[in-house]
C-alpha cells in the first residue's frame, strides 16, 4: 500500500497578508487616481495571492491594477475580474493529482541550484533576465515567455503545471499576468477549464551550502513546500 501523501497548505498569516493586498488593490483601483502599487515591498507569495483574488473578483471586471517598481519603472497593467472559478469542475486536491500528470515547473533558473533535482524544466532563464536594464522589462520578458510556455500544443488538452517559486517579484508578476491572460483566452473560447496552475512556496528553513546540494538537499524535496490556491 502507498503511503498518504500530506503536502503543506500555506499558513494563516499569508492569507491574512494576502487578504490585505487585495484590498489595498482594490482600494487603489476604485480611486479616481487608480495611483500605481509598489509592488516590489511585498512578499512574493503574498503578491501571488492578492493577484489572484483580483484576477478573479468580477465585480472589478474590466479593470486595471496598475503597478511601479521601487527602480521607478511600471509594466503593464494587471487585468481585473477577467476569470471565473468554475467550482463544479474544481480541481483535484494535490494529494489526488495522479504524479504521470504533474508537470514541475521552476520559475526561474540558478537562483535556487538544488531545485534542478525536483522540477521539470524552468519557465525563465537567469541569463535572460540578468541582460535587463530595469524591473518593468523583467517582468514583460517573465510575461512573453510564460506565453509561449502555456500556448505550447502540449497543453492544448489541459495539464496540471506545479509551479515552484524562486522569488524575484517581477517575475513573479509576470508570470501570474500571462496566466490570467491564457486562462481568459481560453475561458472565451469555449475551452473546459483543465489547465491547472497550482504554485508552491519553499517553507522550510535553513539552506544547505552550495557543495552539498543533491537530491537530499532541502529544496529538492516536495514536502518542503506550501501550495496556495489553484489557477484555473
Amino acid at each position: 500500500m502507498e503511503a498518504q501523501l500530506n503536502y503543506k497548505k500555506q499558513p494563516k498569516y499569508w492569507q491574512a497578508k494576502s487578504h490585505e493586498l487585495a484590498n489595498v488593490m482594490r482600494s487603489s483601483i476604485s480611486s479616481r487616481s487608480n495611483a500605481a502599487i509598489n509592488l516590489s515591498v511585498y512578499k512574493h507569495h503574498v503578491i501571488t495571492s492578492a493577484l489572484r483574488a483580483i484576477a478573479y473578483d468580477r465585480e472589478i471586471e474590466g479593470e486595471y491594477l496598475r503597478i511601479i517598481f521601487s527602480d521607478g519603472s511600471q509594466p503593464t497593467s494587471f487585468p481585473c475580474g477577467v476569470l471565473q472559478l468554475d467550482n463544479n469542475n474544481a480541481p483535484l486536491s494535490a494529494e489526488e493529482v495522479p504524479k504521470e500528470k504533474i508537470t514541475k515547473v521552476g520559475l526561474m533558473s540558478l537562483r535556487h541550484p538544488e531545485m534542478d533535482y525536483l522540477v521539470d524544466f524552468y519557465a525563465i532563464e537567469n541569463k535572460e533576465i540578468a541582460m535587463l536594464d530595469s524591473t518593468a522589462e523583467e517582468e514583460s520578458l517573465a510575461y512573453s515567455t510564460t506565453l509561449n510556455l502555456l500556448n505550447s500544443p502540449n497543453l492544448n488538452e489541459g495539464g496540471e503545471i506545479w509551479v515552484y517559486h524562486t522569488g524575484l517579484e517581477p517575475v513573479v508578476i509576470g508570470f501570474y499576468r500571462a496566466i490570467t491572460t491564457v486562462l481568459s483566452w481560453r475561458k472565451e473560447q469555449g475551452i473546459t477549464q483543465n489547465l491547472v496552475l497550482r504554485p508552491w512556496i519553499y517553507t522550510a528553513k535553513g539552506a544547505a551550502r552550495i557543495e552539498q546540494y543533491n537530491t537530499d538537499s532541502p529544496g529538492a524535496s516536495e514536502f518542503n513546500y506550501a501550495h496556495l490556491p489553484c489557477w484555473w
